[in-house]
């Protein structure tokens, strides 16, 4: 049980840091 709570919330907080990687990459390509 543990494991596949740990397994869904690694994939929650890499769905959020894609998210804010995108945002990052595209305020980066703006500043350029």
């Amino acid at each position: 049980l543990l494991e596949k709570a740990r397994v869904i919330s690694q994939q929650s907080l890499e769905r959020s840091y894609h998210i804010f990687y995108q945002m990052m990459s595209g305020s980066v390509k703006g500043l350029k």
